[in-house]
């Protein structure tokens, strides 16, 4: 008896709406744990390790034992660190 040609193309469409089913649960995840970190309450321990890890970018762009072109990128990569402080927290230093 012929098989019905309805029946295998619903079957092999299964494994693709599986994927996707995987693929949404998986964005569903990550946007939740995003939203999670973004929402936080922003507490004054939290305000001073991110304020120390400014300033330990600052000190190691100092090291003299890197080349020039390394110093620099490390000191654009603390100004944007300072600059995401700043407006994490709406002030300075």
């Amino acid at each position: 008896m012929p098989q019905d040609p309805l029946h295998l193309a619903s079957i092999s469409k299964r494994p693709f709406a599986y994927f996707l089913l995987c693929a949404g649960l998986f964005v569903a995840t990550v946007t939740a744990a995003l939203l999670y970190g973004v929402s936080r309450p922003q507490t004054p321990v939290i305000e001073e390790q991110e304020r120390l890890a400014v300033d330990q970018c600052w000190r190691s762009s100092q090291d003299s034992t890197q080349s020039r072109p390394s110093r620099r990128f490390q000191e654009d990569a603390c100004r944007e660190m300072e600059a995401q402080f700043r407006s994490k927290f709406r002030h300075g230093r």
